[in-house]
């Protein structure tokens, strides 16, 4: 029985195909995978609010942890408001999730985005 296990080779040999979007008119690229320590913040996250919207200050950390500083500064700096940003994370989440569908953005009556699930 081998019990050693080389993961440096095992994630070595794995796809890096790295997540990309464009918002803002700019393009963007996440890592190949989510950082450990944004899914701990958002189950601690979930587990404080409950069912109750997350605050908005924390999406705010919650998109530096994803995004590099820069990245996230270019979005804010373009004017990234509250409701892009929560549907932003929503479809980063949804990429990072294996086996969950990719975000469609459709119009509303109103003509404004709904961003859902393709299965929903």
């Amino acid at each position: 029985m081998n019990r050693y296990r080389d993961f440096d080779a095992a994630w070595n040999e794995q796809s890096k195909v790295p997540i990309t979007f464009r918002a803002k008119g700019e393009e963007f690229a996440l890592p190949h995978s989510l950082p450990a320590v944004v899914v701990v913040k958002l189950l601690r996250l979930q587990k404080q609010h409950g069912e109750a919207e997350i605050p908005q200050t924390d999406l705010m950390e919650l998109m530096l942890s994803i995004l590099e500083e820069e990245q996230s500064n270019r979005l804010f700096a373009k004017g990234l408001t509250v409701d892009e940003l929560g549907d932003l994370l929503k479809w980063i989440m949804e990429q990072y999730n294996a086996g969950e569908p990719e975000a469609d953005v459709s119009k509303n009556e109103a003509g404004a985005a709904d961003v859902e699930a393709a299965a929903s």
